[in-house]
């Protein structure tokens, strides 16, 4: 698994928030493939884009 160095506050919101918004981002199955992807451990693999960013 890769080692991802710490996110600031304003920048894990500023992900979030690209995440999150249902009208122009990414569907769960997309963030868990970019995930993948980037080697990173999804913990909620099959789960929803709602449940993800929550």
């Amino acid at each position: 698994m890769a080692i991802i160095k710490k996110f600031d506050l304003a920048s894990l919101e500023s992900v979030c928030e690209v995440l999150g918004d249902t009208a122009n981002s990414l569907t769960g199955t997309q963030i868990s493939k970019y995930l993948a992807e980037c080697d990173i451990y999804d913990p909620q693999l099959n789960s929803t884009k709602k449940k993800k960013v929550i």
